[in-house]
């Protein structure tokens, strides 16, 4: 797996905001994508909108190739515009190692997740 180094961080309202916009920024021109319904992907052949290039390569990379792609790893041979959008996405990647809420959260009490859950569940519902 690649190194993952961000160069965005959460430390602030206004780096978190700055993060989120790049994020937006990026995956904007497929909304097409985003927005749809997974079956639309198919009854509306939306894979027709990506690309061609990208496509076309992508087609014929073996399984292996295409599994690396969410570590951020790029073939030499693929269209430029593919690679950097690869390489921009995970650098926009969200950290996937847990916090330690008490450091980041001094003082904040926490609630078991369960009795969150249970709230305004009648009694034969949260016996389940």
């Amino acid at each position: 797996m690649s190194s993952h180094c961000s160069n965005y961080s959460c430390k602030t309202a206004s780096e978190t905001l700055k993060w989120i916009n790049a994020i937006v920024d990026l995956i904007k021109p497929f909304s097409f994508l985003t927005d749809a319904h997974v079956v639309n992907f198919f009854t509306d052949r939306l894979w027709e909108a990506i690309d061609k290039e990208w496509m076309d390569c992508l087609r014929e990379e073996p399984v292996e190739n295409l599994l690396q792609i969410p570590c951020g790893v790029v073939q030499g041979h693929w269209p430029a515009s593919l690679k950097e959008f690869i390489v921009a996405l995970r650098s926009l990647a969200l950290p996937r190692q847990q916090a330690d809420l008490q450091a980041v959260l001094p003082g904040m009490s926490m609630t078991s997740l369960n009795s969150v859950l249970c709230t305004g569940m009648n009694s034969k519902k949260n016996m389940k």
